[in-house]
């Protein structure tokens, strides 16, 4: 737990984790943020765990989520309408596949919309959810679940088949915390670009 505790240390971005949640184990780090977003978290806020026993993806299927990979929520409060909101799902994919194969030379691909895979198998899911008032949005959360050093054995049988971790494809364990912070600073950069209008 205490890798990702300190994630802090090592960010080098300017909003996204300036305030930060860790968790041993929730339900999921999406109905965290989500909670706190409605009670006001401010823009940026993330929510880290260890461990989800009730972690989701899309359409309400279920996202095993074992200790040793990397699970999180960023808190969003975009301006825009929800139609605009939803595509920050295709953009957070962008940036993990980014990531992945820069980091680790691996070919990472999209399988629209919120799937990264590797080897056609996937390694990370992306589950977005808003809340809206008439026309505009109050706040999106992005929760994200990689397959970091988790062994194949961890997940269902009926799944192995579909799922892989980069553990798997390296043979090796990764560094967490590295990885995630180089995630929140290519995330940030991008959704500045695309949704803020700024370098």
């Amino acid at each position: 737990m205490v890798e990702l505790n300190t994630i802090k240390d090592e960010l080098q971005t300017n909003f996204i984790g300036q305030e930060i949640h860790n968790f041993a184990e929730v339900t999921s780090t999406n109905d965290v943020a989500k909670e706190l977003a409605g009670k006001g978290a401010r823009d940026g806020t993330l929510v880290v765990a260890e461990i989800q026993s009730c972690g989701r993806g899309r359409l309400g299927k279920k996202w095993v989520s074992p200790k040793g990979g990397i699970w999180f929520s960023i808190i969003l409060r975009p301006k825009g309408n929800p139609e605009g909101a939803l595509k920050l799902t295709l953009m957070t994919a962008t940036v993990v596949a980014k990531v992945i194969s820069g980091t680790f030379r691996l070919k990472a691909e999209i399988k629209r919309p919120n799937d990264v895979l590797i080897n056609g198998k996937k390694v990370c899911g992306i589950l977005t959810e808003m809340r809206t008032r008439a026309d505009k949005v109050d706040f999106v959360v992005i929760g994200v679940g990689i397959n970091a050093n988790i062994n194949l054995d961890s997940f269902p049988r009926p799944l192995r088949k579909s799922l892989t971790s980069l553990r798997e494809e390296l043979k090796e364990d990764v560094d967490r915390k590295r990885l995630l912070c180089v995630l929140l600073k290519e995330f940030e950069q991008c959704y500045r670009r695309q949704w803020l209008c700024v370098a």
